[in-house]
């Protein structure tokens, strides 16, 4: 174990963290807090950062250079930036004050901000500049992502729709006929997919879009024809999806609520080939993450976290994580170098352990 941050930090509620790229610094804060603490990597404090009020925080992102913290507060009408090389934080003024969800740019300067109203907002943080995008959807932005390469990301709203937008905010999906993708019901959990090839003659590979519908299907939407996406349902006795990632070579690792890891190659024809399918977790399971530099999976549940090797989806039994009982895991994720794996529970800890490079 490399440290644990305790109540005394986060009062006995819910936990928010974030490590900050390259793995040097982790910001926390407890629900209900007013005061966000950073933490080196011994964790150690280094800084605490009091914000304008105790409104609990449901987004907490460093950008792709770890300069920018930004911060999304429960109905605050701007998003905070704390800048981490002056120390100081900053208000990210908006037209509307209204955002609902944001996303930096894995490969670029830019953060998207959704509103409430299906606006967005993209922030340059090198040239400070920001642009608003007005009716990109009807209804609440709830979700998105940038893709992991690329300058496109993908939004998710109340509206039922599916956008996918440059940088500039422009549409990227040329048939315009198709844009949005209207769905039947609400997204939720949108990714891109994070299907990589090594080989230097593919550089175009396929772009999809990945969202889950009502905790129960996924639906993959392939960006080269939109109009004609898979979508994947699994076996009643796994429970609701609660969780899933991309994983090495276009597989998908997904969690179910009654403790089951089902594993996806998504590079089969059916594409919905399940490679395995483990009840990893006795009677339930709340969150799930993918290292590809550590080449491992982290599932979290009722009975503590179990890494599954990715080389052949095998649990590494002799890596198991034992969490005190009466604490839910909330959220869970690998440091950039599959070195530190970090959980939050809802009784106000956050655990880091060095994973074990094996």
């Amino acid at each position: 174990k490399l440290f644990t941050l305790g109540p005394q930090f986060h009062g006995h509620g819910n936990v928010i963290f974030a490590w900050q790229p390259g793995g040097h610094y982790v910001a926390s804060i407890g629900e209900g807090q007013r005061n966000l603490f950073l933490f080196d990597r011994r964790g150690e404090q280094v800084e605490e950062v009091s914000l304008r009020s105790t409104a609990k925080v449901v987004q907490l992102e460093w950008d792709k250079d770890g300069e920018l913290l930004a911060i999304l507060q429960q109905g605050e009408g701007t998003v905070m930036l704390w800048r981490h090389a002056e120390k100081k934080l900053e208000v990210l003024e908006m037209n509307t004050k209204d955002p609902t969800w944001f996303a930096w740019s894995k490969v670029g300067p830019q953060l998207v901000i959704g509103t409430a109203r299906g606006n967005l907002m993209i922030y340059n943080k090198r040239t400070m500049k920001k642009q608003t995008i007005m009716g990109k959807h009807t209804k609440k932005i709830t979700c998105g992502a940038w893709h992991p390469q690329e300058s496109i990301f993908a939004c998710g709203s109340e509206d039922k729709t599916i956008t996918v937008s440059t940088e500039e905010g422009e549409a990227a999906l040329k048939n315009e006929a198709q844009d949005p993708l209207r769905l039947r019901c609400e997204p939720s959990m949108v990714q891109f997919a994070g299907v990589r090839s090594d080989n230097p003659n593919e550089s175009y590979r396929d772009k999809v879009v990945s969202v889950t519908l009502e905790e129960k299907s996924l639906l993959l939407c392939n960006m080269r024809d939109p109009s004609k996406p898979t979508e994947l349902s699994f076996q009643a006795k796994y429970g609701q999806l609660k969780d899933y990632c991309w994983f090495g070579d276009g597989f998908l690792v997904l969690g179910f609520s009654l403790g089951y890891v089902v594993i996806i190659s998504s590079q089969t024809q059916e594409m919905s080939e399940e490679v395995s399918s483990v009840k990893h977790h006795a009677n339930s399971l709340d969150c799930i993450c993918c290292s590809r530099a550590a080449g491992k999976i982290a599932s979290a549940g009722d009975d503590g976290i179990r890494i599954i090797s990715g080389k052949d989806f095998k649990e590494v039994k002799s890596e198991r994580i034992s969490v005190r009982p009466e604490s839910r895991v909330t959220h869970i994720s690998w440091s950039d170098d599959g070195e530190i794996l970090s959980f939050a529970t809802e009784a106000g800890w956050v655990y880091c352990y060095l994973a074990k490079l094996t």
